[in-house]
């Protein structure tokens, strides 16, 4: 008798662990997997900024198609670059974007460049976004094989960007690196003066900021006329420590009449994160 008992006990014991498990485990696990997928399949810049806008020339657009598709970035819009064999130096000179005594160093590259630029900070500025991250056309794909890899290096470096942020800079280059403030933060530096725009990101303050210092070319780039605001500390700016963004110029050369073929380097007062090191770095995480 006990023993039969004893045995029912059991039975009822597994069926209600079989229950147990089919009915609130299963699909308690089920939906925990749903969402740890769905983490690593929505690209971490997607919700982190108000907008994603990428300036870019037609014949670059199906490789940046392609390249944010890999990457798993959807809300990115793009805007069509000024071309510079549309226009000439007269035409800027009539609406004030350049002055009449340019030097010769502004060609029409680098001035389409920058008109291009300052139009995507006043469409940014047209509307309620606060913020905006602006890439380039010349990525390099192959920096990121897909999504999960994409967030595995950039979510960290998102999360320990500064609150205080009003320029941030994803790929510097050129900047006085051994003069750049430490702010104990593992991703994350200021910089003196950091020059490419290749992937950076602005609030409403310092586009306006840019708009109103930078909206007529005569000697210098759009560039390095930001980064003199940023060296005169108009507002705050962060640059990461390494490269996250490579330029494909060894695939698209330069527009701007730049004739170093392959991603510049980020400091000027040292050679750190060649484009091999960086991906060695990858290929390996």
């Amino acid at each position: 008798m006990e023993t039969a008992f004893g045995l029912s006990s059991i039975i009822i014991y597994i069926v209600l662990i079989i229950l147990t498990y089919q009915y609130i485990l299963a699909p308690g696990l089920a939906t925990y997997i749903e969402r740890f997928q769905g983490l690593n399949d929505q690209n971490c810049i997607d919700n982190y900024f108000d907008m994603i806008v990428c300036i870019c020339v037609p014949d670059r657009k199906q490789h940046m198609m392609e390249t944010f598709k890999q990457w798993g970035i959807k809300n990115v819009t793009f805007f069509d670059a000024y071309l510079k064999s549309e226009y000439t130096f007269q035409n800027f000179i009539d609406i004030g974007f350049l002055h009449k005594d340019h030097t010769d160093y502004l060609n029409l590259g680098r001035i389409c460049c920058h008109y291009s630029a300052l139009s995507v900070y006043k469409s940014f500025l047209n509307s309620s976004a606060q913020n905006i991250l602006i890439f380039e056309d010349d990525l390099r794909k192959d920096t990121y094989k897909d999504v999960i890899h994409f967030n595995s290096i950039l979510r960290p470096i998102l999360s320990e960007v500064p609150r205080d942020w009003e320029y941030l800079n994803f790929s510097k280059c050129y900047d006085f690196c051994t003069q750049n403030t430490d702010i104990s933060n593992p991703f994350w530096s200021i910089p003196v003066r950091p020059l490419c725009r290749t992937a950076i990101a602005l609030t409403r303050k310092s586009a306006k900021m840019i708009i109103e210092n930078t909206a007529q070319m005569k000697e210098q780039p759009g560039d390095k006329m930001i980064g003199q605001l940023i060296r005169e500390k108009k507002f705050k700016a962060y640059s990461t420590k390494d490269i996250t963004f490579y330029q494909h110029r060894e695939q698209f050369g330069s527009n701007l009449g730049n004739t170093l073929n392959g991603n510049p380097r980020m400091c000027t007062d040292y050679i750190k994160n060649t484009y091999k090191d960086f991906y060695k770095l990858l290929k390996n995480d």
